[in-house]
């Protein structure tokens, strides 16, 4: 048994965990004690999602260990733990069956050091007062987070937007998980973010959803707030180009000169280009500087015509 579920633990397909080790833990004829090391890297601690999943494979295996060897001793240190649903069921049993959670603040991490053939970990517990515990151990084993990988081939020819954990962004997390700024483009599973095997699956549905319903339609709707360009103010300096972040315009030859044009179906009406613009040849649909100055002229009018009519009716009370 504690084979078995060691090849499938050092897979790389369960929840995300890769390269943890833990066919020596589920040994059963390991019984000095044993020290599963929770380690949180800068990387990692700005992962949130990594948190929970990874916590939820290291409880599930936690429990395993304590259920194959009662006499084991677990010590895991952590920075953050997050179990929330029915992963709170593995945390609270592996509690149960004898494992010590120690936390432990960013500015002390846990020190590894070897002595006299043993490893010692030493860690300031912030639960105690920040005193610090030493504990000699026989295994140490690294949990690490799920990192995004760097593909920016993918993210130039996608035009997607990355967040600050290098994930790829959705457009609103509860209203549109799935759905990104690009129409027809759809995320889904670990490429949000790290997930584990139900929630991939479930996100993946709403896109197979999304994607099906797209399809049935038949047309894709566009976005009828876009930029243009007056071609004869425009001289091509490329400011435009350069400001835009779904790469909607592009130089062109127009009557012997050069100039820009922009893709009505890339264009999604965000406007950057057109404060940009040394010329002024770039105006917002629904938003140009006629139509802007027009209503800001019908708002001062309407001040002044009320501040008249304010001093009209005090002449008229004091007389």
């Amino acid at each position: 048994m504690s084979d078995n579920f060691a090849a499938v633990a050092a897979s790389p397909t369960i929840t995300g965990v890769m390269g943890l080790s833990l066919m020596p833990v589920l040994n059963p004829s390991f019984s000095r004690p044993a020290l599963k090391k929770r380690v949180l890297s800068q990387s990692f601690s700005i992962h949130c999602g990594s948190v929970s999943r990874m916590s939820s494979a290291a409880r599930h295996a936690a429990v395993t260990a304590g259920e194959a060897n009662p006499a084991l001793h677990q010590f895991h240190l952590f920075r953050d733990i997050r179990t929330y649903g029915k992963y709170e069921l593995l945390y609270e049993k592996a509690r149960q069956n004898g494992s010590v959670y120690l936390r432990y603040d960013d500015e002390n991490p846990p020190t590894v050091t070897r002595e006299n053939g043993r490893l010692v970990v030493r860690v300031k517990d912030s639960l105690t007062a920040k005193e610090e515990i030493e504990i000699p151990s026989d295994l140490v084993v690294l949990v690490t987070g799920m990192v995004p990988r760097q593909n920016p081939d993918l993210v130039n020819v996608l035009k997607l937007p990355l967040g600050k954990d290098g994930f790829f962004n959705e457009i609103h997390p509860k209203l549109r998980p799935v759905e990104t700024v690009v129409d027809g483009v759809f995320i889904a599973g670990a490429s949000q973010g790290p997930k584990n095997l139900a929630e991939s699956v479930a996100s993946s549905l709403a896109a197979v959803a999304k994607t099906g319903a797209l399809l049935l339609k038949g047309y894709v709707d566009l976005e009828p707030l876009v930029a243009r360009v007056n071609t004869d103010a425009c001289t091509w300096c490329g400011e435009c180009v350069a400001s835009c972040p779904y790469s909607a315009i592009e130089e062109v030859e127009e009557d012997g000169k050069k100039v820009a044009r922009v893709s009505a179906v890339l264009c999604k009406g965000e406007g950057a280009c057109v404060p940009v613009c040394p010329k002024q040849a770039i105006d917002l649909e629904g938003y140009t500087n006629s139509q802007i100055e027009a209503m800001i002229d019908a708002m001062a009018k309407e001040v002044i015509d009320e501040t008249e009519d304010a001093q009209e009716l005090s002449r008229t009370s004091q007389g």
